[in-house]
């Protein structure tokens, strides 16, 4: 069913009007449908085995992009790349190499350079974590090891040597397991990252808190004791959600999700049921109103169908309203949320519900609420849903004007599931919109 994404109002000398202008409007597609407006190209050409494994979407619109990848719609951008909000790649973002500067290695050759997670910061340096795999080879044989990297650059790519965490080499086969996999910029700049280690043999996962410069910030180091943690994800409350690769949380049955306290023990009131089983979560995203989108490999999400990617409310059942319809045929590794509430996702997938996308989509999210206005007392009430109380009302007399929508001056006020404003009614016109966050 096709909905409108805005609805604007007008009213004229006290009298009402709805008003519906087609050059102000266009038709979307219901939550979970792909996005035909964002088109990658080609998008990542290579081997099917390469993916998209972080994803986030920057203050001014754009896209970044990290993974095991060379080309991106037949650029070589090397692993890490920045794209329009169009989807096309920037050519203006020319990253330089992200080969790990703070450790020298001397006669080795590089090989594959992975980015697993990266974060944009407020002022446009970019948060980038990966490994890059070392080959050292003499007549007779040949060894290779991964150097793990947690690096910063500017907005044009180069590297910002104000920032600086300690690099990790690794001489086994399971790289991949060991690297940073989730990067969370705080509001006061500080950076929360998610990793594993392996310790007599057993796969672990941590979550450290570094200082704004990459040096440890001391607290809210968390060891854990699940098998695999892929990603985790703070929550304005201090509660934290947790994806993986785990079965149970501190003996209660918790299939690749839970939602833990903030003194780290397990919160019953986040309730998957069966969870994903037998599958694996590798990215979450935590929407406005408490939903939460999930990514991995999984074909069934508490017994109902959902390919690889599905919604969760706040208490953890799942939101039968976002339809992926078949899903991306192939695991996502990166969920980013636009500000729009249209959802990125990146994987190894080429189609998504049938439609063609190499390792990178755009699906719309949940429709915009609609506006209602009534009159009383010379008082105009426009009203929306309370579920959408992030959306800022706003006004404007001439809609033909740059910068001409202001925020409502009156204050909203909640009432039996609607929120309201009271605006006076006047000579003229009013135009007024709803604004997503």
């Amino acid at each position: 069913m096709k909905q409108l994404d805005l609805v604007r109002t007008i009213f004229l000398a006290g009298s009402l009007l709805l008003q519906l202008n087609p050059l102000c409007f266009h038709s979307r597609g219901a939550a979970g449908d792909v996005d035909l407006s964002f088109d990658p190209g080609s998008g990542i050409t290579g081997p099917a085995s390469w993916d998209i494994s972080a994803l986030r979407v920057l203050p001014n619109g754009q896209v970044l992009i990290g993974g095991s990848f060379t080309y991106f719609d037949g650029t070589n951008p090397n692993g890490r790349a920045r794209l329009n909000a169009d989807g096309s790649l920037d050519g203006t973002f020319v990253p330089s190499s992200f080969y790990p500067t703070n450790i020298g290695v001397i006669g080795s050759d590089i090989g594959d350079r992975v980015v697993t997670a990266a974060a944009g910061q407020s002022d446009g340096k970019v948060l980038i974590a990966g490994y890059t795999i070392h080959w050292d080879c003499d007549p007779e044989s040949c060894n290779r090891w991964a150097i793990y990297f947690l690096n910063r650059v500017t907005a044009d790519g180069n590297l910002d040597a104000n920032f600086f965490y300690p690099s990790a080499e690794n001489y086994s086969s399971d790289w991949d397991n060991h690297a940073i996999k989730s990067i969370m910029v705080q509001s006061d700049g500080k950076v929360l990252i998610g990793h594993s280690f392996t310790l007599n043999g057993t796969n672990y996962g941590e979550v450290q808190r570094l200082n704004s410069n990459g040096s440890l910030d001391g607290t809210g180091v968390t060891p854990s004791y699940y098998s695999t943690v892929e990603c985790v994800v703070v929550q304005p409350d201090g509660k934290t959600l947790i994806g993986g690769y785990f079965t149970n949380v501190n003996g209660a049955s918790r299939n690749g999700i839970a939602r833990l306290n903030a003194d780290g023990s397990l919160d019953d009131n986040f309730n998957p049921g069966t969870g994903a089983p037998g599958g694996a979560l590798t990215s979450i995203a935590l929407q406005p109103d408490g939903k939460v989108l999930i990514g991995g490999s999984f074909t069934n999400f508490n017994g109902t169908s959902r390919h690889n990617l599905a919604r969760l409310n706040a208490n953890g059942s799942l939101d039968s309203n976002f339809i992926p319809g078949s899903g991306p045929d192939a695991a996502v590794t990166s969920i980013a949320l636009q500000p729009d509430g249209k959802v990125l996702i990146g994987g190894g997938f080429t189609t998504v519900n049938g439609v063609a996308r190499r390792f990178v989509a755009r699906l719309f999210g949940d429709p915009a609420p609609s506006l209602n206005i009534a009159r009383s007392n010379g008082l105009m009430i426009l009203s929306w849903p309370e579920t959408s109380l992030n959306f800022q009302l706003q006004e404007s007399t001439d809609t033909t004007l740059p910068n001409s929508w202001s925020l409502v001056a009156q204050p909203a006020l909640t009432n039996a599931g609607q929120i309201s404003v009271a605006v006076p009614t006047s000579a003229g016109g009013k135009f007024f919109r709803l604004k997503s966050p």
